[in-house]
């Protein structure tokens, strides 16, 4: 799914008439994509716009590092992949009360939450004209920020998911002896 990122972000720089732009990356060795990656941003010509953080462990940044690196930024991006879910990086930035670009299942998703604050995309052309939404109408930007900020604490909070976890635990366990 990397790809479809870096081609998103590519078209919304060719459109954009930001020149201080910048998609921030991981540079860790155990990512096997990034040589890949690093070819691609050059020959689409786009290498001014892309910042390369090399943590400075080969275990990669702590929790708190990037917690600090998603705080610096107006929008987190993860998960472009066929599988329509999201990790750990959407939950940390939507708590950082960033919006978050991502690719989910939205049947899925609405198993799981009445609602939820994700910009879901798919294809090239829809994470560019996102970033072109939050970049023209930093309203949106902060508005969607917010709403991750209050789905975390709605559904991802301590209080909230220690019970529900329990409760499907036990759920699990009902069956498992049926």
């Amino acid at each position: 799914g990397n790809l479809v990122l870096l081609e998103g972000f590519a078209q919304f720089i060719r459109n954009s008439t930001s020149k201080n732009t910048r998609l921030v990356l991981i540079d860790r060795e155990v990512y096997g994509d990034n040589p890949k990656a690093k070819r691609w941003i050059a020959q689409a010509g786009i290498e001014n716009h892309v910042i390369w953080l090399k943590p400075s462990r080969p275990t990669g940044f702590t929790r708190n590092e990037l917690v600090d690196i998603y705080s610096l930024c107006d929008v987190v991006a993860d998960q472009f992949g066929d599988s329509g879910g999201f990790g750990c990086i959407a939950l940390e930035a939507c708590a950082c009360a960033r919006p978050v670009v991502t690719r989910i299942d939205e049947t899925i998703a609405s198993r799981l939450y009445p609602w939820h604050p994700l910009l879901n995309t798919a294809t090239p052309a829809e994470i560019a004209a996102q970033f072109e939404d939050l970049q023209r109408h930093p309203e949106t930007l902060a508005e969607k920020g917010a709403q991750g900020r209050r789905w975390i604490e709605q559904f991802h909070s301590h209080e909230v998911a220690g019970p529900l976890y329990a409760a499907r635990l036990h759920q699990v366990a009902d069956t498992a002896s049926q």
